[in-house]
């Protein structure tokens, strides 16, 4: 794995390509099993399943809130009484083709959400200079392991790295849960660390969590010291993981394909 750092530059296509470069999704999968890694983005017959409603909807929300000089650009909104049996779909496609097109009540959503979150003063602040998702390139020092982020924003002037999540419950204590059950404590340190390591300086990272629906409230999150070390103990498992397997070229699946033994929860013995 030859030394390489590229910082704040090329497109979203030229970010998912390289594979030879493992970032937080690769190491979501890492951390289920290194097969799951070699399946999704190893394996030459791999056929990429096409988005689902929530990942357009979630990218609609974040070009809107992050980029949103570019969203009619990227999207458009299907008006209600469109007949998508008659030729005027057909024509509406072709006119708008190369777009995203999404409905007239995702795409309203997806600016009452970006009013919201640019009405909140943390969150303004944050999102007020910088760059939106421009991908960062670099070296592990430890592993060798080349290794790549893609930030949704960074602010330059307070030196923060800034992330945009969409949720139903933007409370502390569900936003703490989702924080250990979506690994966002291993995005924060991996995301700060790899900054570094490209040259980026980072004093912080802040999550702005939005709600889906009405109200659309926001709240900005920062970790705290112990939660990001535990997130930086994790990612560093993975990237061994991920450094063996490249060298051995062994994909395995759960437990290296050992046998394991196996007890039933806690709670399943309860009323014994």
């Amino acid at each position: 794995m030859e030394e390489e750092s590229k910082t704040l530059q090329g497109t979203n296509e030229q970010y998912h390509a390289d594979t030879d470069y493992i970032g937080k999704s690769g190491l979501d999968l890492i951390n289920c099993s290194p097969l799951h890694y070699w399946e999704r983005y190893l394996n030459p017959n791999h056929v990429r399943e096409p988005e689902t409603p929530a990942q357009i909807f979630g990218s609609l929300v974040h070009c809107a809130v992050l980029e949103h000089e570019k969203l009619e650009r990227r999207y458009v909104s299907i008006p209600e009484e469109m007949n998508k049996r008659k030729t005027e779909w057909k024509d509406f496609q072709t006119e708008h083709e190369g777009k995203r097109l999404v409905t007239a009540e995702q795409y309203a959503t997806a600016l009452a959400i970006r009013e919201a979150v640019h009405s909140h003063p943390k969150a303004s602040l944050l999102l007020g200079e910088g760059v939106a998702e421009k991908a960062m390139w670099a070296n592990d020092p430890v592993t060798g392991v080349l290794v790549k982020t893609k930030p949704d924003f960074y602010n330059p002037k307070l030196e923060f790295l800034v992330d945009l999540k969409t949720t139903i419950n933007a409370g502390a204590e569900k936003f703490a849960r989702d924080s250990f059950n979506y690994r966002y404590h291993v995005q924060d340190a991996f995301y700060t660390d790899v900054a570094g390591w490209a040259g980026v300086p980072v004093k912080g990272f802040a999550f702005i969590a939005v709600e889906k629906e009405p109200p659309f409230a926001v709240a900005v999150y920062v970790l705290d010291d112990d939660s990001r070390e535990v997130g930086r103990i994790t990612y560093r498992t993975d990237l061994n993981t991920y450094a063996e397997c490249y060298k051995t070229q062994n994909w395995h699946g759960y437990h290296k394909n050992d046998i394991v033994g196996l007890r039933l929860p806690n709670w399943a013995f309860r009323n014994l």
